[in-house]
């Protein structure tokens, strides 16, 4: 699983070099001590109905002088992303388990319902979605795009009527936006935040100072295996937050000086992973890709699944989504600039594959590769100094032949560029 490229000096490279650096994972499933007896399934989803009941009451009842991004914004896409985790276990047990699949289903609609419908809490998250307009500059980057997001899926849900019952709420309480001082965007599509930098991933800074370039630098790309809900993607069996320190650990004796990590899905891994590795590198990256819950079933979902720690400086960093598939998951690409704007190490293009989602599995990844090499080729003109490297590292998620059919594609279009600019 370890795939790392360490301790290479780029003093002499030619003008445009692709390094591929692929980690492949390993799903297994659920095996039989997991499944969930009638009664425990009724457990599950009483626990998740009150979870949720529990934390619309918070929620709704902070007083609007005292709602920030953090306990109103931040709990509120938490929970989607628990949702989703819940809602997914379960409904591999109604696969698995036929005869709880009628009763899973209708408890799933009813909480859905209970969180989509809910006028008191729509009303309180648009209120705070006003304030932090009328008061942008103490927003970050993330927490702008999470507002951004989050209006739009809301009016998203409005106009197309995607879910009825949602959209009827959603037009009742915003029929009246001066009860609470607020205005959903425009019909035009013209968004409040459209002069302001919104980002999809939170930035945290490590404990340490920077690097300073020195014309050599490593990356190690390791898929870390913490799935939405509490077990690894690699054994069911086995718990993740078990499983990271010792991970961690490896990480450290490796000494990457870029550290490039897959399958992060749950916000609580990575902050773990972020805690263990804060006094070794000087740049986090997490939550990248992140999905913003609205109104509706249809936004919820989970991150890309990317971490980025660096011990050097990261500049211009970008998160891309693939362009096609359907998937819950927002699979797509991250990519940041190594060293400073005046010396620059490299240029990284982190990825996860996305496998799900896709009627034809290779084809589709043919395509999230070509979108990579179509940003890199894009990139590669707008760089004045062509002796920095460029570097595709990730998992590839491909089981069959993970590296050679990637590279493959890679190289063509590399080469065929390369052809183009001599």
């Amino acid at each position: 699983m370890f795939s790392r490229f360490l301790n290479s000096p780029f003093r002499s490279c030619t003008p445009f070099i692709i390094q591929v650096v692929f980690a492949t994972s390993v799903f297994a499933h659920a095996p039989a001590s997991l499944q969930l007896t009638a009664s425990e399934v009724e457990e599950s989803t009483e626990v998740l109905d009150q979870k949720i009941k529990s934390a619309v009451y918070e929620l709704s009842g902070i007083p609007f002088n005292q709602r920030t991004f953090e306990n109103t914004f931040q709990p509120w896409n938490r929970l989607g992303k628990q949702l989703y985790a819940s809602i997914s276990r379960l409904a591999l047990q109604s696969q698995i388990d036929r005869s709880s699949r009628e009763k899973i289903s209708q408890k799933l609609q009813e909480i859905q319902n209970y969180l989509f419908q809910n006028e008191e809490l729509y009303e309180a998250l648009l209120s705070y979605a006003n304030n932090a307009l009328s008061n942008k500059q103490s927003l970050t980057p993330y927490q702008q795009y999470v507002v951004q997001t989050f209006l739009e899926h809301c009016e998203r849900t409005k106009t197309l009527g995607s879910d009825e019952e949602s959209s009827k709420m959603l037009h009742k309480v915003s029929a009246h936006p001066a009860q609470f001082g607020m205005e959903l965007p425009s019909k035009s599509g013209t968004s409040p935040f459209a002069a302001q930098r919104a980002e999809p991933f939170i930035h945290l800074r490590g404990a340490v100072r920077e690097k300073l370039g020195d014309g050599q630098f490593s990356v190690l790309s390791l898929a870390l295996g913490a799935s939405s809900d509490r077990f690894s993607t690699f054994d069911e069996t086995v718990l993740w937050n078990d499983r990271i320190p010792y991970m961690m650990e490896r990480v450290q004796a490796m000494e990457p000086d870029i550290l490039c990590l897959e399958e992060v899905f749950n916000e609580d891994a990575a902050y773990i992973a972020y805690s263990l590795l804060k006094n070794d590198y000087a740049h986090f990256y997490i939550d990248i890709g992140t999905k913003v819950l609205g109104f509706s079933s249809e936004t919820l979902g989970l991150p890309s699944g990317l971490l980025i720690a660096s011990k050097y400086p990261i500049q211009q960093a970008h998160f891309t989504p693939f362009a096609q598939g359907k998937s819950k998951v927002n699979y797509g690409f991250f990519d940041f600039i190594v060293g400073s704007a005046e010396h620059p190490l490299a240029h990284v293009y982190a990825t996860q594959l996305q496998r799900d989602g896709l009627t034809q599995y290779e084809q589709g990844c043919a395509k999230q590769i070509t979108q990579i090499v179509n940003k890199m080729q894009k990139d590669l003109r707008s760089v004045s100094d062509r002796h920095v490297p460029f570097f595709i590292c990730g998992d590839s998620s491909n089981r069959s032949k993970p590296v050679e059919r990637n590279e493959q594609l890679i190289h063509c279009q590399y080469d065929t560029e390369a052809s183009r600019s001599r």
